[in-house]
């Protein structure tokens, strides 16, 4: 019987999807994810942000709005 081995993208890949923050050598490999496995990286990483954030997206159409009071998030972008 063959045993299916996981190359370290595909370890990295999986455990991206469970929510686990990849170790310096797993970030690496993300980064030098090949063009043809790209598909698969930014579906791990639309199931992370969708688990996180949620399908939701906002913006405001005017460019003086005080985000301060209306973001839920804090984040550097303007706190």
């Amino acid at each position: 019987m063959a045993t299916l081995e996981l190359t370290s993208l595909e370890r990295a890949l999986d455990r991206a999807r469970e929510g686990r923050r990849p170790d310096a050598a797993e970030a690496e490999t993300l980064l030098d994810t090949p063009t043809a496995r790209l598909p698969a990286l930014l579906d791990a990483a639309s199931a992370v942000r969708d688990r996180g954030r949620g399908r939701r997206i906002t913006f405001s159409a005017k460019v003086f709005v005080p985000l301060t009071t209306l973001c839920r998030d804090y984040c550097g972008y303007c706190t």
